[in-house]
């Protein structure tokens, strides 16, 4: 593997961990985001939840990126294949931690933009070979 596909592959595992894992788990960096917007060394009590799913959100579109630099790496498809792969990844991470956190209106929001994707990536596959 080329060393564009190791780093497709290290952010694809690092936002699947971003999604899944707990700020509890990474005090650091829940210490330098409440340091950086409120002033204090722990975020409000109230912005903890918000906090949370935001690592979903921000996990799937790391781990969307790695995912299309791991297949453009490869070099063997169509782009619109790596932006499908893209797409899709996105999609799977950031929705499910959307509607582990209970945050439905970005799930439907996420369906909305996958279907515009999707339907952008329809259009380019039909189009035929990229010059």
């Amino acid at each position: 593997m080329t060393p564009v596909h190791w780093i497709g592959v290290g952010m694809v595992t690092l936002g699947i961990a971003l999604a899944c894992v707990d700020t509890q788990l990474m005090p650091w960096f829940a210490r330098a985001i409440a340091a950086a917007f409120w002033g204090q060394a722990e975020m409000p009590a109230e912005v903890v939840p918000y906090h949370r799913w935001l690592h979903g959100a921000m996990g799937g579109v790391i781990a969307g990126w790695g995912a299309t630099m791991w297949v453009v790496a490869g070099r063997r498809h169509e782009p619109w294949v790596a932006l499908g792969a893209g797409l899709v990844t996105w999609f799977l991470i950031d929705s499910a931690a959307s509607a582990f956190h209970g945050a439905w209106p970005n799930v439907l929001l996420n369906i909305v933009a996958l279907g515009l994707g999707t339907g952008g990536l329809a259009f380019a596959a039909r189009s035929g070979p990229s010059s």
